[in-house]
C-alpha cells in the first residue's frame, strides 16, 4: 500500500508540472505575436523572420493541448491507483470479516496459526452461539485433541527407542518398565463418546427451536472433549518426565561404559612396557602393547562391538606378521578406537563375533597361546583412523596408540 502512495505522490507531481509547463507555453505565444507585430514595415529579411515568428507561435498552442491532454491522463493514472488503493484496503476488510465469520483468526493473514492453544468459550458465551458458531467451536477443540494424541504417538516412538537403547547396554526390562510406568498409550485413560442429537422433538418444533438437541449435542460434545485434553495433558506431563528420566539415565550409563578401564582388574600391573625393544629370531623390534598380569579373566576396556576372534593357538592371524599372538579378541569401540586382547586361552569362540559387549562382560581367559611364556595379556591399542577396519590386518586398524595413555593402570 505504500509503494501506492508514492507512485500517486510522483504522478501528481508531474502532472502539476506539465500544466505550469502549459501556461508557460500560452504566455509565449502571446509574446511572440507581440514580436511579430513589431516587425511589421521592416525590410524583406525582417519579414521573412517575421513568417517563421508566427508559425512558432502556431505551433505553441498545439503543444500546449498536448501538455494539457498529458496532464490529464496522468491525472487519470493517478486516479486509477487511488481507486486501486482503496479497492485493495476493502477486500482486505471484507476478507477478514468473512474470515471472522467462519472462525478463521485473521492471523492467518500475516502467517501466524492462532489456532495453538485454543481455549474453549465460557459456559455463558457457548449458550449464546447457533450451531455454526458451535459446529466452529467443536471443530477446533476437536483439532486440539488430535494435535495431542499425535505428539503421544511421538512421545511413545522416542520412549520406545530409548527403552532399545537401554537394553543394548544391560538395563532388564523389569528395571526399564520401573521408570516407564504405564504412560504408553493413552496411560490407561478412556477417551470420551458423546451420544448423537438425535431427531427434534414436537416441543421442540412447536417453539421454533428444531436446533435446540443439535446446540445440546454440540456443547455437551465440546465439554467431552474439553476434559479429554485436561486428561491427556496430564499423561503428556508424564510422558515428557518419563522422557527426562529415561535420557539420564541412558547418559549415565554410556559415560560408564565408555570410560576406560584394566582389562585385568584393578589390581593388575604391566609387566612389559610399551615400546620396550624386543628380540625374536636374532632381530630387534619394539613391543607393539603392553603386557599385564592381574585377575584371569579379560574384561573389555570399554563397550563395543567384537569385529574378530582368532581361535587358532599357533598363530595370531592368518599371515606371519600375526605370529606369536595366539588366540585373540579384537574390538571396537563406539568412538571408533580398537583394542586387541592376545594370548588368550582357549575358551575364546568365534560365536562373540558380531556381538555388542559391555565393559562387565568376559572376553575369555588369560592364557599363553602363541609362544613359550608364563600367562599374561597383551593389549593392543588403535585410533581405528580412517577405517574401515580389515581382520585381522593389523595395518588397518589406524595409529597405535601408547594403552597407558587411555587406561590407569
Amino acid at each position: 500500500m505504500a509503494t501506492y502512495h508514492v507512485k500517486y505522490n510522483e504522478l501528481q507531481s508531474q502532472a502539476v508540472s506539465l500544466q505550469n509547463m502549459g501556461k508557460t507555453l500560452a504566455s509565449l505565444e502571446s509574446r511572440l505575436n507581440t514580436i511579430a507585430k513589431g516587425m511589421d514595415g521592416r525590410d524583406t529579411s525582417m519579414a521573412a523572420l517575421k513568417t517563421q515568428v508566427m508559425q512558432c507561435g502556431k505551433t505553441v498552442p498545439a503543444l500546449a493541448n498536448k501538455v494539457s491532454t498529458s496532464g490529464t491522463t496522468l491525472t487519470g493514472i493517478v486516479s486509477t491507483y487511488k481507486n486501486a488503493e482503496e479497492e485493495k484496503a476493502r477486500a482486505l476488510a471484507a476478507l477478514k470479516a468473512m474470515l471472522a465469520r467462519i472462525g478463521v483468526v485473521g492471523g492467518i493473514l500475516s502467517g501466524v496459526n492462532n489456532d495453538a492453544g485454543y481455549k474453549v468459550p465460557s459456559d455463558e458465551k457457548l449458550n449464546k452461539m447457533n450451531v455454526d458458531e458451535l459446529e466452529n467451536v467443536r471443530r477446533r477443540i476437536s483439532d486440539e485433541r488430535m494435535k495431542l494424541l499425535n505428539e503421544f504417538f511421538e512421545f511413545d516412538e522416542k520412549i520406545n527407542r530409548l527403552k532399545e537403547d537401554l537394553k543394548k547396554y544391560g538395563m532388564s526390562d523389569e528395571e526399564i518398565a520401573a521408570i516407564v510406568g504405564g504412560v504408553l498409550g493413552l496411560g490407561g485413560i478412556a477417551l470420551t463418546s458423546t451420544p448423537g442429537p438425535g431427531t427434534p422433538n414436537l416441543l421442540d418444533l412447536l417453539s421454533g427451536d428444531v436446533n435446540r438437541k443439535t446446540k445440546d449435542y454440540l456443547k455437551a460434545d465440546i465439554k467431552n472433549t474439553e476434559n479429554d485434553i485436561n486428561k491427556l495433558e496430564e499423561i503428556k506431563n508424564k510422558k515428557e518426565d518419563v522422557i527426562a528420566s529415561m535420557s539420564s539415565k541412558l547418559t549415565e550409563i554410556t559415560n560408564y561404559q565408555n570410560t576406560p578401564q584394566n582389562p585385568l582388574g584393578e589390581n593388575a600391573r604391566i609387566t612389559s612396557v610399551y615400546e620396550s625393544l624386543r628380540i625374536r629370531d636374532g632381530k630387534q623390534y619394539l613391543h607393539a602393547g603392553v603386557d599385564i598380569v592381574g585377575s584371569n579373566e579379560i574384561k573389555p576396556i570399554k563397550c563395543g562391538t567384537v569385529l574378530y576372534v582368532h581361535t587358532d593357538g599357533k598363530e595370531g592371524g592368518n599371515y606371519t606378521a600375526n605370529s606369536g599372538y595366539g588366540r585373540e579378541v579384537v574390538v571396537q569401540h563406539e568412538d571408533g578406537s580398537i583394542s586387541i586382547y592376545s594370548h588368550c586361552d582357549s575358551t575364546i569362540s568365534k560365536d562373540m563375533t558380531g556381538e555388542f559387549i559391555l565393559k562387565d562382560n568376559t572376553l575369555g581367559i588369560v592364557g599363553s597361546t602363541g609362544g613359550d611364556y608364563p600367562a599374561h595379556l597383551h593389549l593392543e591399542i588403535y585410533n581405528g583412523i580412517p577405517g574401515p577396519p580389515d581382520p585381522p590386518n593389523r595395518s588397518t586398524y589406524g595409529t597405535r596408540i601408547n594403552p597407558t595413555t587411555m587406561v590407569d593402570f
